[in-house]
């Protein structure tokens, strides 16, 4: 999962009244964000509470993570870096990845003259 919290120390507010008026305008927008993180297998919480901030945690998961060739059998995925890095070296060690091979020398014998170009 890529997890993702954000906090503050503001006003705060109350979660389940959020949560009851779903359907009016001017609804948080993190209700939104709930719903487009569970769109993508993910969650996202609210702790929060009048007078004493709010901490929101998003998870999303990484699809690809754990399956075999993927290169994160274990479950954890390097970071970006390092992902970056092994896609390169896979590349060139990838035949099909490899630049085309340069054309034959030419087949000529070595006593014959160079070619002139025709007037």
């Amino acid at each position: 999962f890529v997890v993702v919290e954000i906090e503050d120390d503001g006003v705060g507010f109350d979660v389940s009244a959020v949560d009851a008026n779903y359907d009016q305008r001017g609804s948080l927008g993190m209700v939104n964000m709930r719903e487009r993180a569970e769109l993508v297998e993910g969650t996202l919480r609210i702790q929060s509470a009048p007078g004493r901030g709010t901490k929101i945690t998003i998870l999303l998961p990484i699809h690809g993570i754990g399956k075999p060739g993927s290169g994160t059998e274990d479950g954890v995925a390097p970071p970006l870096h390092l992902q970056s890095q092994r896609t390169a070296s896979r590349s060139a060690a990838s035949p099909a990845a490899a630049p085309p091979a340069a054309p034959p020398p030419s087949t000529k014998p070595s006593g014959s003259p160079p070619a002139t170009p025709s007037p």
